[in-house]
């Protein structure tokens, strides 16, 4: 009888002990998500369930507003049903490594289609992780979509001044450009619009 009560005090034991890390995990979890949520990032799990690959298993409340789907509908869809066709093989790889145990350090930039048709642009941080036992891949995803925009309109602006800087009848010598750079922006003040007829009628 002693010995029961001494495997029954083991049992218990154990027990709470598991519960205790399931406890700390699920606590984890939670601060993970609500991390991300202030600080602007969704967060999502993804695992082969039922014959998809990188089924969503796991999305915070922040990933249904970056791609307009509700939460039911995104956890019947794969993470590759959302990615750009032209990121698609890449996402697939990565993932996979992922799933073998696999770490890919720094930052990931992707495409994403959102419900209405919108392209969205995103950054993801991925590590691997378990879920229910099995294999999964944690992603930690920010819309940059602005960021993006306001990179393609500079180098649209500076793309904007080297031609004209390349057209320009001044010598230059200065490698910033910057009294050609200050010409222009005084002709532009005055209402100079069209630069090329503008030093073709004033030639110098």
């Amino acid at each position: 009888r002693s010995s029961d009560l001494i495997e029954s005090f083991k049992d218990i034991t154990e027990h709470r002990r598991l519960e205790e890390q399931v406890r700390e995990s699920e606590d984890r979890y939670r601060a993970l998500v609500d991390l991300g949520s202030k600080i602007g990032e969704a967060v999502v799990m993804m695992q082969d369930s039922d014959g998809v690959e990188g089924r969503w298993v796991f999305v915070s409340d922040r990933w249904p507003l970056m791609t307009g789907y509700p939460r039911e509908e995104l956890l019947q869809m794969s993470m590759f049903d959302l990615i750009s066709p032209r990121h698609r093989e890449a996402a697939k790889v990565r993932y996979r490594s992922i799933l073998s145990g696999q770490a890919i350090p720094g930052l990931v930039e992707a495409s994403i289609t959102r419900r209405d048709g919108a392209e969205v642009h995103v950054e993801l941080a991925l590590s691997p992780a378990t879920y229910q036992g099995q294999p999964a891949s944690v992603a930690y995803i920010r819309d940059i979509t602005r960021r993006k925009q306001a990179e393609a309109k500079l180098k649209e602006s500076e793309e904007r001044y080297r031609l004209l800087f390349d057209n320009v009848p001044i010598a230059i010598w200065e490698l910033d450009y910057s009294e050609v750079k200050k010409h222009i922006d005084e002709l532009r003040h005055s209402g100079v619009t069209d630069f090329g007829k503008y030093f073709e009628d004033n030639p110098r």
